[in-house]
């Protein structure tokens, strides 16, 4: 009788195993038995090995399931071969349907963060601040509650994170977006450029004219590419709404002292936002390059 009832577990365990690679090789997608490796620096992004399949994705968003006797190469990321032949490091991404460059360790870091979030929640709250693409799959960021939804599920953020995400996505939004709005114009104020600040004046000829904080962020120009500068913690800027005057112009004085000291001698740019939207879930950016 034991032996019976033996048989028939091994049977039944022999049938799920089949028809979980059967429908994994018919579907090409991953088993449900199943062990997730993650890859970094080449074409593969991401091995769930099953018991007799392993379903490779690729850094261009490509799945292939194959059996375990089988070798498999990810094809070489063409997107790659769209930047210049010094810098290797770049790849595209879609945000609110556009197609934006992205340093890789940044694309890697989000989907990292992506596939580790445990989305249970039916409905995240707010307006969405970023529709993100990302191997094929969409995701949305909720960035006043701090969610990020996927499959009508949603997922809540915090730590380092949150902090990662609004890192990424504001930094590659605003650098491929930059200086696109129209009838603004920022310079730099003659005579006021130092190290560690200096005057800007904005100029907004809109009939309706934008409103204006202190908050900025300074990129600094390695390689050919943008790369924001690393702030110091715990900086707070003061939540101050500034306002055109009659002459369409503003005149703000900007010190980075404390947020990132001194700067060296390079290429910089000045970065400020303003909010396109009721809520501001939507920003649009502006920028002054100078030297030091």
């Amino acid at each position: 009788m034991n032996r019976k009832i033996t048989l028939i577990i091994i049977t039944t365990l022999i049938a799920i195993i089949l028809l979980d690679t059967i429908h994994a090789k018919l579907k090409n997608t991953t088993s449900i038995i199943k062990i997730s490796e993650y890859y970094y620096g080449g074409t593969l992004y991401k091995k769930d090995k099953g018991l007799l399949v392993d379903t490779h994705t690729c850094t261009n968003g490509k799945k292939t399931t194959t059996f375990k006797w089988q070798n498999y190469n990810c094809p070489s990321n063409k997107m790659l071969d769209l930047f210049d032949e010094e810098n290797k490091n770049y790849t595209k991404i879609i945000i609110d349907e556009k197609e934006m460059s992205i340093l890789e360790n940044d694309y890697n870091k989000l989907v990292k963060i992506f596939d580790s979030l445990n989305y249970k929640v039916k409905e995240c709250e707010g307006p969405i601040h970023y529709n993100i693409n990302v191997l094929g799959n969409s995701y949305y960021f909720y960035r006043h509650h701090n969610q990020l939804g996927f499959n009508n599920l949603c997922a809540s953020l915090e730590g380092n994170n949150l902090k990662e995400i609004v890192r990424i996505l504001n930094f590659v939004y605003s650098d491929n977006e930059m200086n696109n709005i129209e009838n603004i114009k920022m310079e730099i104020k003659e005579g006021t450029l130092t190290k560690t600040g200096a005057t800007i004046i904005i100029k907004d000829t809109n009939v309706k004219h934008y409103m204006y904080g202190l908050h900025f962020r300074i990129d600094k120009k390695e390689e050919n590419y943008w790369k924001p500068l690393l702030a110091k913690e715990n900086v707070i800027f003061n939540d101050i709404v500034y306002n055109i005057s009659e002459n369409n112009i503003l005149e703000l004085n900007q010190d980075w002292s404390l947020l990132y000291g001194e700067l060296s001698e390079g290429k910089y740019r000045l970065v400020k936002s303003v909010c396109t939207n009721e809520g501001c879930s939507k920003k649009a950016y502006f920028s002054v390059e100078f030297e030091i």
